[in-house]
């Protein structure tokens, strides 16, 4: 039997009863759909807050769903995920969110499970369980619609694009001495994602060898001058490797998983009453690099677009969780 491991470490942080599965189908007729089987925690644990909060629960399912209905759009793939969004935090002390997906052990370079059923290739397309997981801290203030953000709100449809492109393998699964929290003693061992092979240093400096075995230095990963240099990402880039977050610090969960373009969702850290709600070109090429040949942009999709079924959920996996927390910015003043 193939172990896993859960990866739910990537989390976004500010600046300044009966369980069930709602089988959410994306897509328009000029795109392939996505089915997203969605098992809110909250709703499941009738928790009364987050996601089934009585008065704001529905608007906030509403636009966490519209961005993944974006993302099924962007991608023009037709698999089917298993996604939970765990029972909602409500301390607003912490990050904003955090999302991951599911890896097998294994070693070298590997797409991770939601990414393997987004594209319907892999063994994690045999899992029945849960493949990726998201989870939110709604004691922020939350602009909780499509409408512009007011002061002082974070912006849920930025936000979630940006967590759910972490679970669909835009993502490094390096720790800061360069081994991956999937592995174990033998260094050879260790799994990195598909991403984390286009990454290198912007003197030429490779970071892994052919076989996925790091090569670098733990000094490499702090010298901000780690570069994204996939093909697709370089060409939407005007010729030119793709500055990854790379500080003289490492901060866990932040460090690498993230680019410096300043039009992007894929920053580290986002400010109230700030939205990113569609993926840069670079972003685009950066998805097509890492594996889904289909993407390209698209317009930002209106909740009303969403086709909701109600389900039940048949069946379980056990899995390893991670416990670590991976803050993706440091709050400001």
């Amino acid at each position: 039997m193939q172990q896993i491991y859960t990866q739910n470490s990537f989390s976004l942080r500010c600046i300044a009863g009966a369980t069930f599965v709602f089988c959410l189908v994306i897509g328009q007729s000029s795109f392939a759909a996505i089915t997203w089987n969605l098992t809110y925690e909250d709703i499941s644990n009738d928790s009364g807050v987050g996601f089934d909060d009585s008065s704001t629960g529905a608007a906030r399912r509403s636009v966490f769903e519209s961005a993944l209905s974006y993302v099924s759009d962007v991608l023009n793939e037709s698999g089917t995920v298993n996604l939970t969004i765990r029972e909602s935090l409500t301390s607003g002390t912490g990050s904003l969110a955090s999302a991951g997906s599911s890896y097998f052990f294994g070693g070298g370079f590997q797409q991770g499970i939601v990414q393997q059923n987004i594209l319907n290739v892999g063994p994690g397309t045999s899992i029945t369980g849960s493949h990726g997981s998201a989870r939110f801290d709604f004691g922020y203030s939350w602009n909780e619609s499509l409408a512009a953000p007011d002061a002082g709100e974070f912006d849920l449809f930025s936000v979630s694009l940006h967590e759910i492109s972490h679970a669909i393998g835009f993502a490094s699964l390096m720790n800061s001495d360069g081994t991956s929290p999937i592995g174990v003693s033998d260094s050879t061992s260790n799994t990195y994602s598909t991403y984390d092979q286009f990454l290198r240093l912007d003197d030429g400096t490779e970071l892994f060898n052919a076989s996925g075995e790091f090569i670098g230095t733990p000094a490499d990963l702090t010298s901000n001058s780690v570069v994204f240099d996939g093909v697709n990402a370089s060409v939407a880039n005007a010729a030119s490797v793709v500055d990854i977050y790379s500080p003289a610090t490492f901060n866990d969960g932040s460090s690498i998983s993230h680019i410096l373009d300043s039009n992007s969702v894929m920053q580290f850290s986002i400010a109230p009453q700030v939205t990113r709600r569609t993926y840069s070109e670079i972003e685009i090429g950066i998805l097509q690099d890492i594996g889904y040949a289909n993407a390209s942009a698209t317009a930002v999709p209106e909740p009303t677009s969403l086709v909701l079924v109600l389900a039940s959920l048949f069946c379980v996996l056990a899995w390893r969780r991670s416990n670590r927390s991976f803050p993706l910015a440091k709050t400001a003043a």
